[in-house]
């Protein structure tokens, strides 16, 4: 999800930039959408702990 963050690709040749806007377009809303996911989750377990009972 990084290198879609940024707008690149890791192939066998190394990290290359996405040169269709599209395709990179879609990749960083994925990305996007998995980096917010896992900030809310994160959130959602940290509040879940604090609430249990000692």
């Amino acid at each position: 999800m990084a290198f879609a963050a940024r707008g690149t690709r890791d192939l066998d040749d190394g990290e290359r930039p996405i040169e269709d806007e599209r395709e990179k377009a879609v990749l960083q809303a994925q990305a996007r959408g998995v980096y917010v996911r896992s900030i809310l989750l994160a959130f959602l377990g940290a509040a879940v702990i604090f609430a249990l009972p000692l």
